[in-house]
């Protein structure tokens, strides 16, 4: 229960990330940007502090941030020029990231397909999880999510997914194509790492599981749908368009 502003700051230090490290002064925070699809440097464009009056002599007042309260910080990407704000509060000097607007590592991949409906809500989920500061649970999802494409996309028999993925190995699959060396290297790492943050490991370095490992999970999981998805709906729109500006006849 919370009954103090002492308990409230010992809640967000247990509870939201560390981002003081993230806030170098030259204003410049390296941060993946969803629309450019990319990792750059997010320019830091302006900060809003909540600021309370401060009566210095009869007449004269002076403003000052009052860090008791959460105040925001704006980047915008230097290429697209998209927008983003992260809601920040300050304890003891440490800034710590309560949410971001929008959430850090994008909500939308269009080439992600509607069926069958549980890899969009697996994936949906994962996302959420990040957002809230869950790192393990967005790992968890993640791991559905790869588990979804693997027996329901490419028609691994189902199963633990080692072997759903030593199923798919060197051989076609469902949708007629022989997956990558680099697929298999990123669905092991992702079945791996996301093990670990379900279950407690023996190992005292890996039993924490935070917010930068679930972002480069996620990028893993990124890699695995943009060679089963991404590219081959790339090279059909490019032949399409193609062959419709040669008016070139289909075979």
């Amino acid at each position: 229960m919370i009954i103090s502003q002492e308990d409230f700051e010992e809640y967000v230090i247990a509870t939201f990330p560390d981002v003081t490290e993230s806030l170098p002064s030259n204003r410049r925070v390296v941060e993946y940007c969803q629309y450019c699809k990319a990792k750059m440097g997010m320019i830091v464009k302006q900060g809003e502090y909540p600021a309370f009056t401060q009566w210095t002599s009869p007449g004269t007042q002076k403003q000052k941030p009052d860090y008791r309260h959460p105040f925001i910080v704006f980047f915008e990407c230097p290429d697209c020029e998209a927008k983003r704000r992260w809601f920040l509060y300050e304890v003891d000097g440490r800034k710590y990231k309560v949410f971001s607007l929008p959430g850090d590592i994008g909500h939308e991949i269009d080439e992600l397909p509607t069926e069958p409906p549980s890899l969009r809500k697996a994936y949906s989920e994962a996302i959420r999880a990040y957002d809230a500061n869950c790192p393990m649970a967005a790992a968890a999802m993640i791991r559905r999510a790869l588990q979804v494409i693997t027996r329901d996309i490419l028609g691994a028999p189902p199963g633990k997914l080692h072997n759903e993925l030593k199923s798919l190995k060197g051989i076609p699959n469902k949708l007629g194509v022989v997956l990558s060396q680099d697929f298999h290297d990123n669905a092991y790492i992702i079945k791996e790492t996301a093990n670990q943050a379900a279950h407690p490991d023996e190992d005292p370095d890996l039993l924490d599981f935070d917010e930068e490992d679930a972002r480069n999970l996620h990028q893993l999981f990124l890699e695995v749908v943009t060679e089963i998805f991404v590219v081959p709906a790339a090279s059909r729109r490019a032949r399409e368009e193609m062959m419709n500006r040669r008016k070139i006849k289909g075979k």
